[in-house]
């Protein structure tokens, strides 16, 4: 019994240690390895604190320590959000004043952190460096604000915008943080298509005490769309001026709202053609296409020029890469763009989708691959040149194609008319199963001699449309004669006497008693050879047609 009761307690023990040494591995020390002073918008404030390990606890179930941050020495309430991954703690406030000094108390911000069951203190030596080295906002009667903004851009020889210029005046003349310097660059400011690039800062009129600045970014402005977050203005002017004052005043903010930065407009294709023309004695096809923007061109490519097959990987005659020349049908025309290449020889032109928008973007930095639905129907009608050799071979697949079609087409028509009870549908059914046939003829003989299967497959059918059709007019003959009005040539009989009628051409000749047939209101005309001898109308339903004589011949 002492052995079970010693092995069980002995067990708990164990248990519980485990479970001890569980929560400490989860809850493993954390420290702060971040500081940083963040500036949002016009004229908020963010302190940002990372650590090594995720912070253990509740934050919305505690009280922050005021006293950690002050304005002009008074306890104001910052707003604590703790990220998802809990690593990053921020105190941020919306709206700072215009006339206070910011200032953190880093022992009270440790002390209120060990709210946190696995926070102890702690932080790294390069964290102690950025809080020390934070520039909080100082108020004093040397401060400067900003007072204007205003953006202008300037052109090259080549009439596109290298450079873009901010012009910024302050009240109060600005001190460098270094002694001596007169300019710098900045890195987190201005960015072209969501990136940041280095601009320069410097000031325009240093003999008049320095309250106008310059930043100025040079390089390929129309390549993105440029954007700056007023953020990050008042944060990189505190770094490099030491009475720089990071608040903005209502005019300022609206100014810097309005600012017109480059914006960069992707371009639509909206139609493409084809066509050709000859010059100098050469055959030529083009590509016309027109876009909803004007066109940016990347670095070595433009109109009027020359564009190798190894460069310009879009057009290919007979399978392989040409030559492509790119131009405008118009000098100020950018929303156009013609690509012309020679089709001397009458080689077989072909281009893929694929490769037309992967050339457009690698040579247009306005172009991502937009097509309209329009685009997509005209590149799939496009008539791009063929060789005779092909011309030929897709002529004869269309025709046999086509044979089979019109073959059906009389086959349907002959059931018809064989199955027809009135006259006026044989009639209709016989003709288009003639029709059919002699389409399927004309297709049968456009199939090239040299292809010898299909010409073989359209042959048959144009023979099947032909018997289909002489079984169509075998059918309607006999309906026509079993309803048929009933006539005679009489005093004498005249046999072999040619005729045919007017409303459903029937064709006839006259038997060994005379008689003719017609249907009710048609119009009979009587023959001997070209010479038309008589002509009779027939009358109404059951009655006989007219009998004639040599005496009462009309």
């Amino acid at each position: 019994m002492k052995k079970f009761i010693t092995r069980t307690l002995l067990s708990v023990a164990l248990m519980t240690s485990l479970i001890l040494i569980s929560n400490v591995a989860h809850a493993a020390v954390s420290e702060i390895t971040g500081v940083k002073l963040n500036y949002i918008g016009a004229n908020g404030l963010e302190f940002q604190f990372s650590f090594s390990e995720p912070l253990e606890g509740d934050s919305t179930q505690h009280e922050y320590n005021k006293g950690a941050f002050t304005f002009n020495a008074i306890s104001d309430f910052f707003e604590i959000t703790l990220g998802d991954d809990k690593k990053t703690l921020s105190y941020s406030y919306s709206s700072m004043p215009d006339n206070v000094t910011v200032a953190a108390d880093l022992s009270l911000i440790k002390e209120d952190l060990k709210f946190y069951s696995n926070y102890q203190g702690g932080i790294s030596d390069e964290a102690k460096i950025q809080f020390d080295n934070l520039f909080l906002p100082v108020n004093n009667i040397s401060v400067s604000t900003m007072k204007s903004i205003t953006v202008s851009a300037k052109k090259g020889s080549d009439q596109k915008i290298k450079e873009i210029r901010f012009d910024i005046a302050l009240n109060k003349i600005l001190t460098w943080r270094e002694l001596g310097k007169d300019n710098s660059q900045l890195h987190k400011l201005v960015k072209m298509g969501g990136t940041y690039v280095t601009v320069n800062v410097s000031m325009s009129d240093l003999n008049s005490g320095n309250k106008n600045l310059q930043i100025i970014y040079v390089g390929n402005v129309e390549s993105a769309t440029m954007t700056m977050d007023l953020g990050d203005l008042r944060h990189s002017l505190t770094q490099v001026f030491s009475n720089f004052y990071p608040f903005t005043f209502n005019g300022f903010r609206d100014q810097f709202d309005a600012l017109a930065l480059p914006i960069l407009k992707l371009s639509t294709m909206e139609s493409i053609q084809s066509s050709t023309f000859t010059s100098a004695g050469i055959e030529y096809e083009k590509l016309s296409m027109t876009f909803n923007e004007d066109l940016i061109w990347k670095e070595g490519y433009g109109y009027d020029m020359n564009c190798s097959s190894s460069n310009c990987q879009v057009v290919k005659a007979d399978g392989v890469y040409i030559d492509v020349a790119l131009s405008t049908d118009q000098v100020d025309d950018k929303k156009k763009l013609i690509l012309t290449y020679s089709i001397e020889n009458s080689p077989t032109i072909t281009m893929s989708l694929v490769d037309l928008k992967a050339y457009l973007r690698k040579t247009l930095y306005s172009f991502k691959g937009g097509l309209t639905d329009a685009v997509k129907a005209q590149y799939n009608s496009l008539e791009l040149s063929k060789s005779a050799a092909l011309q030929e071979q897709e002529k004869s697949i269309q025709a046999e194609k086509d044979a089979k079609v019109h073959a059906q087409a009389a086959h349907e028509a002959s059931e018809i008319a064989k199955a027809a009870i009135t006259i006026a549908i044989s009639f209709e059914a016989k003709n288009n199963a003639i029709e059919a046939a002699n389409k399927t003829q004309a297709s049968a003989d456009d199939v090239s001699a040299t292809d010898i299967d299909r010409k073989k497959s359209a042959t048959d059918n144009a023979k099947q449309a032909k018997e289909d059709a002489e079984s169509a007019k075998l059918a309607f003959d006999t309906l026509y004669e079993a309803k048929a009005i009933k006539g005679y040539w009489r005093f004498p009989v005249i046999k072999d006497l040619n005729y045919v009628t007017d409303k459903y051409n029937y064709v006839g000749k006259t038997d060994d008693k005379g008689m003719y047939k017609c249907q009710n209101s048609e119009v009979v005309s009587f023959s001997v050879g070209h010479i038309e001898v008589a002509t009779i109308s027939c009358p109404g339903f059951g009655r006989l047609a007219r009998t004639i004589t040599l005496f009462n011949m009309p």
